[in-house]
């Protein structure tokens, strides 16, 4: 009997000490995962005078958009998509209202601009999250991709379609 209490005993202890380093190899594998993503700066930009950042096709993943996949936008990419963002928005009025639509696009200069690129049924997309500079948790928006589930008209989103040159699946947060 006390042959098998302490085989027992070896083998609870040897479960212990092996799955602590294989959690501890996998914690390490996490952080560093975590301090590449954060090594891979994202791509500062100026659209029109517009602050924004590009997302880099390796960290494009903290969005969770992606369809297919992700690629990395040029600033010449996001340079089209804003040239016709203020026309797309005229087209947005009666789906979402003249007034919140007037008042994105009265703020429209003063956003700052999340873009990511993504793959959809082949093509190329860029997601675009639109920030009103009024909230201290948005103060590493130039760093990580922030989420917001409400803010009315400070938080919308929108997709381009590169390759067609549309927009699609316009949406404002609701107001909380």
């Amino acid at each position: 009997m006390p042959l098998v209490l302490i085989g027992f005993i070896s083998a609870a202890i040897w479960l212990l000490i092996g799955n602590s380093a294989e959690n501890s190899s996998r914690n390490e594998q996490s952080r560093d995962l975590a301090d590449t993503n954060q090594a891979v700066a994202l791509i500062p930009v100026s659209p029109f005078g517009c602050e924004g950042v590009i997302f880099p096709k390796v960290r494009a993943h903290e969005a969770r958009e992606a369809i297919d996949g992700y690629w990395t936008p040029s600033a010449s990419d996001v340079e089209m998509l804003e040239r016709q963002l203020p026309e797309f928005l005229r087209t947005q009025y009666s789906a979402y209202g003249v007034e919140k639509v007037s008042t994105i696009t009265a703020y429209l200069p003063k956003y700052r601009r999340q873009y990511v690129g993504i793959l959809e049924d082949g093509s190329r997309q860029i997601f675009v999250n639109f920030l009103l500079p009024n909230d201290p948790l948005d103060k590493d928006w130039r760093r990580n991709f922030v989420v917001v589930t409400d803010g009315g008209f400070y938080y919308w989103r929108v997709y381009y379609n590169l390759d067609r040159q549309q927009f699609h699946h316009f949406s404002v947060n609701g107001d909380a």
